[in-house]
């Protein structure tokens, strides 16, 4: 017990219960109208659903006339906390009064439409592609060509003084890959082929990339993003949607309240 009373804690609360008990007793600063406090059926119906979404299950009257206990204590610790100005200089009570602003910029939110969703991904399509499907036309090289060959080849390829089955090697390849998706172009090429296609620039003879079975000179004639169906990732662009929305919200509502402030801010380094 002597230990317990030592607890900064214990004096804290010791303390806030004689100021709210002074306040109480004096009629200090007291607004007759503040001091009521009316649990309405609204308010019940509230109370009793944030439990359900709690405990996944209907509250007893028990623990509804519990909950509504401590909505009560809540609300009366809070006023007598506004009137003694506890508020002043919190850093932790500016960031959630701000927070709840938010919440009440954003509380027409309602759930995106189908269009809407479509719509977002286009705007946005690097943000949901996954891969893409590639046509290219390709000429194995090899593994024997020094650099300054490969440089003089590329360079004759691209100027048109050299054909593509003059350098070409034999191998068990078509020269043209028909358009198709990045898992069947590396069963056939190797995850590293995959990995520097990506890297190249269409519509002309690039390389040499290494594949599987050598070197290859590769014109990417086709190139294609692949975005998923909105069913595979309905959730994921929700969010995103909703995140989206509350943004353009909160700078609407924001730039507009600013307006009214004259904002001064001391230089720094």
């Amino acid at each position: 017990m002597h230990k317990l009373l030592k607890e900064p804690l214990v004096h804290f609360l010791a303390g806030a219960v004689l100021i709210f008990a002074y306040f109480w007793l004096s009629g200090a600063s007291r607004d007759p109208s503040s001091y009521a406090i009316n649990i309405t059926a609204s308010d019940i119906d509230r109370i009793a659903a944030d439990a359900m979404r709690t405990s996944k299950r209907l509250p007893t009257h028990d623990e509804i006339s519990a909950l509504i206990d401590q909505n009560i204590r809540e609300e009366i610790l809070y006023r007598e906390a506004l009137r003694l100005g506890l508020e002043d200089g919190d850093a932790i009570i500016k960031r959630r009064l701000a927070n709840k602003m938010r919440s009440l910029n954003n509380a027409d939110i309602g759930e995106p439409s189908d269009r809407e969703l479509e719509e977002f991904i286009a705007q946005n399509p690097k943000q949901y592609q996954d891969s893409y499907r590639y046509a290219f036309n390709q000429i194995y090289i090899g593994r024997s060509s020094t650099k300054q060959q490969q440089q003089k080849w590329l360079n004759g390829l691209r100027h048109g003084n050299i054909k593509p089955d003059d350098i070409r090697v034999s191998l068990s390849l078509d020269s043209q890959q028909k358009l198709a998706d990045e898992a069947d172009i590396r069963r056939k090429f190797g995850k590293n082929f995959i990995d520097s296609l990506h890297q190249l620039e269409t519509h002309q003879w690039t390389g040499p990339i290494e594949s599987g079975f050598g070197q290859h000179f590769i014109a990417i004639y086709e190139k294609q993003a692949v975005v998923h169906k909105i069913d595979d990732i309905r959730q994921r662009v929700t969010n995103d949607w909703r995140a989206a929305q509350i943004e353009h919200n909160e700078k609407i509502a924001f730039d507009e309240l600013a307006k009214h402030y004259a904002i001064e801010i001391a230089p720094f380094k």
